[in-house]
């Protein structure tokens, strides 16, 4: 194959068009089947590069005639996937988005929190207001019954020493007030302030084995044994009889019970000297004494 260059500067051409002298044609030369050559135009540049002129119209002709132009034209790059990434200058980066989503979490979280506290504010006064209205309430009622109990404990005492005279005085006209008549007088007394059970049998000598079964009884009893330096099993086997003993000694009022250590054994002295503390040691309660009577006591 011969490849010819030819410009073509002069007019008047095959065509009948005037030639540019900067564009030229390039001309290939190929033979046909029977091996005559033939003439295929071909573009510009192609064969021969020195021939190619710029179209002073051109966009860069026009560009490197303006530098101003040039500078303010930005750099494109080609098309097709590339490595590096876009500069993308309105999107925030992860961080920034987690601190955002964080704040705004933080900021519904202490709306949440004070909404909370001003109801539980709101129903802890209403809660706290009902309760010292329900405490007011509870407290005048309380005071009332505390009042009302006091009152009839009052007129309960009241009428307890009115009755508790009225035997006294019954038990001088029957010329008893001595240590049988203070027996009786307790045994009264503990069942008027229902200190001895309802189902107690009748009779003076059971409420007095009723009242030796307290505890302040035998408390009492304790400290005589010890300090008179008596058997304790012996001086409980003497609180059965007791009563009866009394018939043979007591006879007449005395001027304050008396309790004559004569009359009576060591053992019995000691379960007399016991009942008669733990009754004078009661509201309206005898006054007592101890004395020896002319002789021995028994043994």
């Amino acid at each position: 194959m011969v490849q010819i260059c030819s410009s073509m500067d002069s007019p008047g051409t095959a065509s009948g068009y005037p030639i540019n002298p900067r564009y030229s044609m390039t001309s290939e030369f190929h033979t046909d089947s029977n091996g005559a050559p033939t003439t295929c135009p071909t573009s510009p540049a192609m064969s021969c590069p020195s021939t190619i002129h710029r179209h002073p119209l051109s966009p860069h002709n026009a560009l490197s005639q303006n530098p101003y132009c040039i500078e303010a034209t930005p750099t494109l790059t080609a098309r097709g996937p590339s490595t590096t990434p876009y500069p993308i200058n309105f999107l925030q980066s992860p961080q920034q988005l987690l601190e955002q989503r964080e704040a705004r979490w933080n900021e519904r979280i202490q709306t949440r929190i004070t909404e909370l506290e001003h109801n539980f504010s709101l129903k802890s006064q209403k809660h706290q207001e009902e309760c010292h209205r329900h405490c007011d309430e509870w407290y005048k009622r309380c005071e009332n019954q505390a009042r009302e109990i006091q009152e009839k404990s009052d007129e309960n005492a009241t009428l307890i020493a009115e009755v508790l005279h009225g035997k006294i005085e019954k038990i001088k006209l029957m010329e008893n007030f001595n240590i049988r008549g203070a027996l009786e007088h307790m045994v009264y007394h503990a069942k008027l302030i229902k200190e001895i059970r309802a189902d107690c049998p009748a009779g003076i000598q059971e409420g007095l084995n009723e009242l030796a079964k307290t505890p302040e009884f035998t408390r009492v009893l304790g400290e005589e044994v010890a300090s008179r330096g008596l058997t304790l099993e012996a001086v409980i086997r003497c609180i059965a009889l007791i009563y009866n003993k009394t018939f043979l000694h007591a006879h007449g009022n005395d001027d304050i019970i008396t309790l004559y250590n004569g009359d009576y054994t060591a053992n019995e002295v000691a379960v007399l000297a016991t009942f008669l503390k733990v009754q004078s040691a009661r509201l309206y309660g005898l006054e007592w004494k101890e004395e020896k009577r002319k002789g021995h006591i028994r043994r």
